[in-house]
C-alpha cells in the first residue's frame, strides 16, 4: 500500500530502550520496502532541550510524557516525575524538505509541536493521536491547522484523525 509511495521516513524516539527497538524494526522496513529510514534519539519539541519524563507512576513506556503543564492538567489521574530526562530538539534543526505523511503519537506534546513548526504544516498527511477532548481539538484545528481537513476520525479510548492538506489535493 502506502509505503509504496514513501521514499523517506524519518523516527524520533527519546527512550533509548524504545529507540533500540525501534532501529530493528526500521531496518526490517527498509529491508523489505526500500524506504530510506532515520532514526533520531531524541524527541521534538519547542522551546526545551530537555525535559523530565511524566507518567502515571506504573514506569509504562506507553504513558511517558513531557512535564510540560499543558500536558500533566490534562491527566485524568495523579501524575509522577520519574529519574528520567528527554533530550529535545525541532524538527527543523534536523529535516529540511517537507513530510509526505507523519504519525504523531506523543503522549499530549501534539499542542506544542504542532502550533510551532513550520514543516509540520507543510505535510501532505498527518495521523494524529489525541489526548485531549474532541472540542479542544476543533479549537486548536480551527486556529493551527486551516490548510487540513479530516479525512478519517475514530475513538477508540483516545480520538485519533487522519488528514490531509487541501494544497496537496491533487496528488
Amino acid at each position: 500500500g502506502y509505503t509504496r509511495q514513501l521514499r523517506t521516513l524519518s523516527c524520533f524516539e527519546p527512550d533509548p530502550d524504545n529507540y533500540q527497538f525501534l532501529t530493528k524494526v526500521v531496518e526490517k522496513v527498509h529491508h523489505e520496502s526500500g524506504v530510506e529510514v532515520t532514526c533520531y534519539p531524541f524527541g521534538i519539541y519547542y522551546g526545551k532541550t530537555e525535559m523530565v519524563v511524566c507518567g502515571a507512576g506504573d514506569n509504562n513506556v506507553g504513558g511517558y510524557f513531557l512535564a510540560d503543564e499543558a500536558i500533566t492538567s490534562t491527566r485524568p489521574f495523579h501524575v509522577v516525575p520519574y529519574e528520567k530526562t528527554f533530550r529535545l530538539d525541532t524538527l527543523e534543526n534536523h529535516l529540511k524538505t517537507p513530510i509526505d505523511a507523519i504519525k504523531i503519537d506523543i503522549e499530549g506534546g501534539e499542542l506544542n509541536i504542532l502550533a510551532h513548526s513550520t514543516l509540520l504544516k507543510q505535510c501532505k498527511y498527518m495521523l494524529l493521536e489525541w489526548h485531549f477532548t474532541p472540542e479542544h481539538f476543533e479549537r486548536f484545528f480551527a486556529e493551527h491547522l486551516q490548510d487540513y481537513y479530516s479525512i478519517l476520525s475514530y475513538d477508540t479510548h483516545i480520538n485519533q484523525y487522519l488528514l490531509k492538506n487541501k494544497k496537496s489535493l491533487n496528488e
